[in-house]
Order: structure tokens, then sequence, then C-alpha cells
């Protein structure tokens, strides 16, 4: 029940930055690349 304490929490400019720092190139960003399978694993 943890991840439920953290709905709605607003993370720092500071801490965006480092995600993104960390993440690196990984990340897509572009809604138009990204694709979901026909049907989701049960």
């Amino acid at each position: 029940m943890e991840n439920v304490k953290a709905s709605g929490v607003q993370l720092g400019e500071d801490v965006m930055t480092a995600i993104d720092q960390a993440l690196g190139d990984v990340v897509e960003r572009d809604p138009a690349l990204t694709v979901s399978p026909e049907q989701r694993p049960a």
C-alpha cells in the first residue's frame, strides 16, 4: 500500500532533472512512436 501514499505527490524540478539525466535517451517522449500490443497478457 506504499504506492497509494505516493499518489498525487509532486516531484521537484531538481528531482525530475536528475531522473531525466539518469534515464538519458531511453525514454521515448513522442506518443506517435509508442505502440500498445493488440492484446495485453493476462
